[in-house]
């Protein structure tokens, strides 16, 4: 039975202080926006499993509660509050469906990455008090050029020595903006890495929260993310035909930003085995600070190095299994 909880917890004590882990996620939402949400989501989830079916009381009080409280403090933005409760549906269905936990994490990214936009867009007609879409576009295009004119401006005020003693910019301010147009052109794949994270801690959570208050542990279908080959080998096509164009073309933009995302993703799948196969090891310090190191120094270079250790992990399935992930 997926819902027998350890002889060691009392139900209705694991109920309370789930709703209340729930309702502070779901209250800090109102103050710290999205990173409040894989927390919220997570509880409420587990309590959505959890509780008896036939007795459903709190998976009803604790969403009305949460929702209710944000929008009369904060008002009728606050709405977005049902994000959390959408989430936590995702999770909690995909979990008791048996749904492996790729599956559940390609839908909750999803969803996360549309919520997102959702966000981005109702912040605009908040700012400019129009839901007109050219209105909401151009008013974050004026907000978009004044930063890349002070981004442009703080970057070319970085100087270097030259041979003759006399200093000139690193970069020009042309050159600067031209910079910082590429890297805008990658805002859905950065929008993507966030939805991916948040969807990541929602996921962990949600796991390390059940096997703290359930007899049985984790059902297999959940217990590790592991892209399959396809995707892989997929990731290592599109990063190698990024590194021989520019973002000149809509096509290039689409392959800079799958090649981006993708990179992250497999990033992931590298870190998580350096610290399943260091688990136990007297070396495991040495590959924590390594990988520090390398996040804090070289930060691109170690996402790159990393993502393409995962892809080979994954084509390379007889030399580490899913399971051990």
């Amino acid at each position: 039975m997926i819902r027998e909880l350890k002889p060691s917890h009392k139900y209705g004590t694991v109920l309370a202080a789930l709703s209340a882990l729930s309702l502070v996620s779901f209250l800090l939402f109102g103050y710290v926006g999205e990173l409040a949400v894989p927390f919220a989501s997570a509880f409420l989830a587990v309590i959505f499993v959890f509780e008896a079916p036939k007795r459903r009381i709190v998976s009803f009080i604790v969403p009305l509660l949460g929702v209710g409280i944000n929008v009369l403090i904060h008002g009728l933005y606050m709405l977005f509050a049902l994000e959390i409760v959408l989430f936590a549906l995702i999770i909690s269905l995909c979990y008791v469906f048996s749904e492996t936990k790729n599956v559940c994490a390609v839908h909750l990214s999803l969803s996360v990455f549309v919520f997102l936009i959702l966000s981005f867009y109702f912040s605009g007609v908040r700012a400019i008090g129009s839901f007109d879409l050219n209105e909401v576009i151009e008013h974050y295009s004026h907000l978009y050029t004044d930063l890349k004119i002070k981004l442009a401006e703080m970057i070319s005020s970085i100087q270097k020595q030259n041979t003759d003693g006399s200093t000139s910019p690193i970069i020009s301010a042309s050159d600067a903006g031209l910079l910082i147009d590429q890297y805008s052109k990658l805002a859905t794949a950065y929008t993507g890495v966030i939805s991916f994270l948040i969807a990541g801690i929602a996921l962990k959570l949600f796991n390390f929260t059940v096997l703290k208050i359930s007899k049985n542990g984790i059902r297999k279908t959940f217990a590790f993310f592991f892209p399959s080959s396809a995707i892989a080998y997929s990731f290592v096509i599109i990063s190698l035909i990024a590194m021989f164009i520019g973002f000149g073309t809509t096509f290039a933009v689409i392959i800079h930003t799958l090649s981006e995302f993708l990179m992250f993703v497999f990033a992931y799948v590298g870190i998580k085995y350096f610290l399943t196969v260091s688990r136990g090891s007297e070396k495991r310090g040495l590959i924590l600070a390594i990988l520090i190191f390398g996040f804090l120094f070289m930060t691109n270079v170690a996402v790159k190095i990393l993502s393409y250790f995962g892809a080979w992990i994954v084509i390379s399935t007889s030399f580490i299994k899913p399971k051990d992930i």
